[in-house]
């Protein structure tokens, strides 16, 4: 077999591979071989039909076959000889089958980058604490209690600033009707929201206009910044009465003895989400650092798949949050723009932490894989043994494996950061 390698690219090759006349022969034979045992030829019975009409009939089949087995088989054998790791799939061409018995053909990939990246030990981050101040207790106490209000129907007079309206409302943008709401929940407050102000007053059965200027948050861009009417039909006004904030509230909200208790409570919640929160900024500054402190270029194919993801996730998002299919659509080209960098770096990120797992011997064990597991399980609220039934099925443990091996590695990073 000989083997040609171009460089096509700063990680991109093409490898030219001939295979020799006398190896296809050998190949050639065995599945003729295969073949005449089960060829059907009109005046022969099957498989009972000479040689060289089986050729003859089936040299397409043959040639296919050859192909399929083959060409693969020399790929890999031509990559192992050469040393090289591929990252992507590779992109076969150009199969050619010569009178002469020799085949060529073609196979473009794209390889593993040269990790470069300056000493990383001895990064300097800052920590942020975990501290929870009585202001921030007193605003979760306020939520809880927004989160249990009652909205009471009030019939007796119109709506005034604070009440909630329940109303249909219907969009007109340059005269024409562009979008309709049913049962939409408003809250009247003028000292932050102007188009409030021509709802004041309103009783149920009122018909009420306002005006609001489209967002710039969303996928339509080509309304962003105009003005609409809103018609506004008022079927209820609603007043929110927060409950007392007292012993007897603390023990309807969960089993605490009083409102003490359910303040403490608050407070230790508050600090386990402030601890994550710094966790996952220490995390968050190291691996920016190691980006800056690395030079080396990652394979597009790579960066393609991984924007892909995160456009998905993104799709995903904005029709949650109720945009149209069809705007989404429109903005494709525009959000792939916006998320290429994040998908270049995330790639980056896993070839310096596999670079640095490594170069440092970090390693996963058995028993870390099932701690893993164990912790996943009862966060999931699922069993421990259906899980890895779970992940075995579906071939995920290398991932987790994987993931593992990377959150060990960053933590050997913060165990040689310089924190502050």
């Amino acid at each position: 077999m000989k083997i040609n390698i171009e460089k096509t690219g700063s990680l991109k090759r093409r490898i030219n591979i001939a295979v020799p006349a006398e190896v296809v022969s050998g190949h050639l034979k065995e599945i003729f071989d295969d073949i005449a045992k089960r060829a059907s030829i009109p005046g022969f019975r099957q498989g009972r039909a000479p040689r060289d009409l089986v050729e003859k009939y089936y040299s397409g089949a043959a040639n296919k076959e050859l192909f399929r087995r083959v060409v693969p088989h020399f790929y890999t054998e031509a990559i192992k000889k050469e040393g090289i790791r591929p990252v992507t799939e590779p992109e076969i061409s150009d199969i050619n089958l010569e009178d002469s018995g020799l085949l060529s053909f073609k196979v473009d990939l794209e390889v593993r980058p040269v990790v470069k990246v300056k000493p990383y030990k001895g990064i300097r981050i800052k920590k942020s604490d975990a501290v929870v101040k009585d202001e921030e207790v007193e605003g979760a106490i306020s939520n809880l209690r927004e989160s249990y209000a009652e909205y009471v129907t009030i019939e007796d007079r119109p709506a005034k600033d604070g009440d909630y309206i329940v109303c249909d409302i219907e969009q007109v943008l340059d005269g024409k009707p562009i979008k309709g709401e049913k049962d939409r929940w408003l809250v009247l407050n003028t000292s932050k929201d102007e188009a409030s102000k021509p709802l004041i007053g309103a009783k149920s059965g009122d018909i009420r206009e306002t005006r609001i200027t489209l967002p710039k948050e969303g996928p339509k861009a080509e309304d962003v910044g105009k003005e609409v009417t809103l018609k506004v039909s008022v079927k209820q006004v609603k007043e929110k009465k927060l409950p007392e904030l007292n012993d007897e509230f603390a023990k309807d909200v969960g089993k605490f003895d009083n409102l003490d208790g359910l303040k403490e409570a608050v407070k230790k919640d508050l600090e386990a989400a402030k601890t994550r929160q710094a966790d996952q900024d220490t995390d968050n500054q190291i691996l920016d650092k190691l980006v800056e402190l690395s030079s080396f270029e990652v394979p597009e194919g790579l960066v393609a798949i991984q924007l892909e993801r995160l456009l998905e996730i993104t799709n995903k998002r904005l029709a949650m949050q109720g945009f149209k299919k069809e705007d989404i659509d429109k903005q494709q080209v525009v959000l792939k723009d916006k998320l290429r960098a994040d998908a270049v770096k995330q790639m980056k990120v896993y070839f310096l932490l596999e670079h640095i797992a490594g170069a440092e011997k970090i390693s996963v064990t058995d028993d870390d894989l099932a701690k893993a597991v164990e912790s996943l399980a009862k966060d999931k609220g699922v069993d421990k043994k259906k899980l890895v039934e779970s992940f075995e099925k579906e071939g995920r443990l290398d991932d987790l494996r994987l993931r593992e091996r990377e959150a060990k590695t960053i933590r050997f990073l913060l165990d040689n950061a310089r924190i502050s």
